[in-house]
């Protein structure tokens, strides 16, 4: 150890007080304030940044879809009660009729000639099953009112 160190060492353990050295002993002056160094940074951001959206805009917008969905679900519900226009309709043969009469007088009240006389045979005949365009008297057909 050098003898200055141990001179310090043995001070402080003799119960005098420890003394420091400073390099200038003059009262303190302030230091030479740079604004550019003290003043607060500002925050950089981009000039296109995204503002924050309160937490009230999303809480409403959350609310008004789930009630927008509920009501959609009521609303399916309410719609789906209404009675449904049949697709289908159903004629009793009676004696004296053909396929050929009953697609003709379909084609006339129902459909205002808006189909060919044949088209209906053949949606007859294929929704009743028939394999060809013998019907019996008392026979019930049902007639496709949603035809292609």
């Amino acid at each position: 150890m050098t003898k200055s160190m141990t001179t310090a060492m043995n001070t402080s353990t003799t119960g005098t007080p420890f003394q420091r050295t400073y390099l200038s002993q003059s009262a303190a002056r302030p230091t030479r304030i740079h604004p550019e160094v003290n003043a607060p940074q500002k925050r950089i951001t981009r000039k296109t940044s995204k503002k924050s959206i309160p937490a009230g805009f999303w809480m409403a917008l959350f609310s008004w879809i789930i009630a927008i969905f509920i009501m959609s679900g009521s609303l399916n519900e309410t719609f789906s009660l209404a009675e449904v226009e049949p697709q289908q309709m159903e004629v009793q043969v009676e004696k004296g009729d053909t396929l050929w009469g009953i697609a003709q007088e379909i084609n006339t009240t129902v459909f205002n000639h808006d189909y060919d006389v044949r088209h209906l045979i053949y949606a007859i005949e294929k929704a009743n099953g028939l394999e060809n365009a013998i019907i019996h008297p008392g026979q019930i057909l049902v007639i496709p009112l949603d035809l292609e």
